[in-house]
């Protein structure tokens, strides 16, 4: 295995793109769910501590670390695709993306950042603690990435991972992901090649992260749920998407529709929510919505990835996956 160099990279950050995942035809839907963000998530992995989500030297606010696969070059921003889930027999380095907002800075900063990646048990997989986030005059987002792995598809050992990323020394962030195995046959086919744009102009607001989350027929409160890329099939009951805006502080109550596609490992449409109607209340600057698919009873998922294809007000504002296995 070897690093990703040169080492790291930090960007300007334009528009923010999350890819989706779906589900097939099958299941109930449950009540959707819109809430304000309130505590972070809790991790299914035994973590050595909840990170800050903030940047104090530069009164940061990170709003999202993401993942995608790639070769050793690394990909142009505008060809990233963000997913949760790896199928290891495609899967070469895995890079991680910080992204985070800031005050518009008076003159350039310079600050270490150092990630930790984790196995399902704890132990440290890898350390890269030779990097730097170097930000420019005049920027108010930056986006930074890193990655670890091999020139050769299939070597990354199958699991859950999560990684911790500090800045100044400070845990800052948190990310996790999963590598599967098996076949491309029960990988899902990509949804239908749509453009994806995740400013959503009748809110103002921009989606920045889709998740996914087991419970039963109701939702649990966000600070009891645990975010998987990875669910089994035994234990399995309802799987709810997660949608996190971001917006500038809201004048007024604002309601809006939200469709969900989920797309099953074959391909074909597994569900189609589309009957519902959120809202963003009035003084919120951010919100969490989510809505479930599912049995009320374990064991009903068929294996395989599902995708999840997500609009707002009909525009498609991004798309993630994930696995159901043993």
């Amino acid at each position: 295995m070897r690093q990703h160099d040169p080492r790291g990279a930090t960007l300007l950050l334009a528009a923010m793109l999350v890819p989706a995942v779906a589900l097939a035809q099958g299941g109930k839907t449950v009540p959707p769910v819109g809430v304000m963000p309130m505590a972070a998530p809790v991790m299914p992995m035994a973590q050595p501590a909840v990170a800050s989500g903030v940047v104090p030297a530069i009164n940061g606010r990170v709003t999202s670390v993401r993942f995608y696969e790639a070769a050793f070059q690394g990909l142009p921003f505008e060809q990233r695709v963000f997913y949760s889930t790896f199928q290891r027999s495609l899967s070469r380095y895995l890079y991680w993306q910080l992204d985070i907002d800031f005050p518009a800075l008076q003159g350039p900063v310079n600050m270490p950042i150092d990630a930790v990646w984790y196995r399902q048990d704890g132990s440290v997989f890898a350390r890269q603690c030779d990097d730097t986030l170097s930000l420019e005059a005049g920027w108010s987002s930056a986006r930074h990435v890193r990655g670890r792995g091999w020139d050769e598809y299939g070597n990354w050992p199958v699991g859950p991972y999560w990684l911790d990323l500090f800045v100044l020394g400070d845990r800052v962030a948190n990310g996790q992901f999963s590598v599967v195995d098996g076949g491309t046959s029960g990988f899902a086919a990509v949804p239908p090649a749509r453009p994806i744009n995740p400013f959503v102009p009748s809110l103002n607001a921009r989606v920045t992260t889709l998740k996914f989350f087991e419970a039963g027929g109701t939702a649990p409160p966000a600070e009891q749920r645990q975010y998987h890329g990875y669910f089994t099939l035994a234990t399995t009951r309802y799987i709810y998407w997660e949608m996190h805006l971001q917006f500038p502080y809201a004048p007024r109550r604002q309601n809006f529709n939200v469709e969900a596609i989920w797309y099953a490992p074959d391909g074909s449409i597994f569900a189609h929510q589309s009957d519902a109607s959120f809202y963003v209340d009035q003084s919120w600057t951010s919100s969490d919505h989510t809505w479930g698919r599912g049995w009320d009873t374990p064991g009903q998922w068929a294996p395989g990835s599902y995708y999840v294809e997500l609009f707002v007000n009909g525009t498609r504002v991004g798309y993630d996956r994930f696995t159901l296995g043993t």
